[in-house]
């Protein structure tokens, strides 16, 4: 039986990888018996979620508490040179027959054809009914290999094994499976829950910095939209250089997963309440379409919650304060460049944003804020309404290749 550990508490608290010559030690390394936490995602069709630090060689008993022919291992080609022998290695050992397969990773392969792609070469590969995938990578990944599972055969098994930051405190929990369009980001998907999440926080000490800056923003989002103590906390938590201990990273994980945890309690469908967790999405999925890969998910989102945050306060929703602490966290303590990028026009934006996936009837709405840690509420639920007017006056006055910061720290 593996021991289930009790989250650590510390008094204060994507593609970018460390070289394998930078990690201290590998996966395989590790010998001692893991401790694992067990948690669950919280949704309607809930799934487990295994929490711990180097627990790499707990995983193969617990797949083995499922029955399968075999298992198909699908991630990036980063991801799979770093840490894809190691965990080849860990399942062989326990006679687990076992296929890699590599996709492309980033927005830019977020695409039907290589979803197209993954499920002809799955089939090619003799994949059964009693199958089971694993998503190994980040969020993107985690989506392709995700949509892939509920379209082959009208539904086969898949375990999400996240690898980033965002990975493992944000997409993993979601049954949100989605690829994007030509017009629109996540405009062709399914709800369907993985098998279960399996999150080794040892592997984010592979990522680099401005990806765990990346992740870090949905917690920030979290606490914005749902408990303002959370962002004291990680204003205090977030060092300039990200420098963690075990203990203190392990922590900071928990809490991340946890903030989001208690949003989805209150609405595990991901259909109502939970709309909230779209803060700054509107905008950021707009923005990175635009951006074509040259900004992260993370960074995307931070501008489009600091548009988000200006918009509310055109609206008279909120008050100085809230809007340029926006910019004192995510600018001055996170460090994310919170300038849109230059060719960013308003038309291109709205034109976009006209497409966005939360579109009900003739009208864009927008989740906003209403006061610190609250979301107002518009047309009956968590969503607003706003002319296409107003919101282009936000655009337009919003600073393109120049600081951002609005006020100090």
């Amino acid at each position: 039986m593996i021991p289930i550990a009790q989250p650590l508490v510390s008094s204060c608290l994507h593609a970018g990888r460390i070289s394998k010559e930078k990690t201290s030690e590998s996966l395989s390394a590790y010998h001692r018996t893991p401790e694992v936490l067990e948690l669950d995602t919280a949704l309607k069709d809930s799934s487990p979620y295994f929490l711990g630090y180097t627990i790499a060689s707990a995983f193969p008993s617990i797949l083995c508490r499922h029955d399968f022919d075999r298992v198909f291992l699908i991630s990036d080609l980063a991801v799979s040179q770093l840490y894809g022998p190691e965990l080849i290695e860990l399942l062989h050992n326990s006679h687990v027959p076992v296929e890699e397969i590599s996709i492309a990773n980033g927005e830019r392969g977020k695409t039907f054809a290589t979803l197209s792609r993954l499920c002809e070469d799955l089939v090619r590969h003799r994949i059964s009914k009693n199958s089971i995938l694993i998503a190994f990578g980040g969020g993107v990944i985690g989506n392709i290999v995700g949509l892939a599972a509920g379209l082959i055969y009208r539904g086969v098994r898949f375990i999400d094994m996240p690898t980033t930051l965002m990975g493992q405190t944000d997409s993993a929990l979601s049954n949100k499976q989605a690829i994007n369009g030509d017009q629109g980001k996540n405009q062709f998907g399914i709800y369907y829950p993985p098998l279960f999440v399996w999150s080794d926080v040892r592997m984010l000490r592979s990522e680099l910095p401005r990806y765990v800056r990346s992740g870090l923003v949905e917690g920030v989002k979290n606490a914005l939209i749902s408990d303002i103590d959370f962002l004291d906390y990680l204003q205090v938590c977030i060092n300039p250089d990200l420098s963690y201990s075990d203990a203190e990273y392990f922590d900071l994980v928990y809490r991340l997963i946890e903030s989001k945890r208690r949003i989805l309690e209150k609405d595990p469908t991901e259909k109502h309440y939970a709309i909230v967790l779209e803060y700054g999405h509107t905008f950021g999925h707009a923005i990175e379409l635009l951006a074509q890969g040259h900004l992260s998910h993370g960074e995307c989102v931070a501008v489009g919650m600091c548009l988000a945050a200006e918009l509310a306060h055109n609206l008279h929703l909120i008050d100085d304060e809230l809007r340029d602490r926006h910019y004192r966290v995510l600018g001055d303590v996170l460090g994310i460049d919170l300038r849109l990028p230059i060719g960013a026009d308003s038309n291109t934006l709205l034109c976009i944003i006209d497409s966005d996936n939360k579109r009900t009837g003739r009208s864009v709405r927008h989740v906003l804020l209403s006061g610190p840690g609250r979301v107002a509420q518009g047309d009956g639920d968590y969503m607003i309404s706003v002319p296409t007017e107003r919101v282009r006056i936000v655009l337009d006055a919003y600073p393109r290749g120049h600081a951002s910061s609005k006020s100090g720290g």
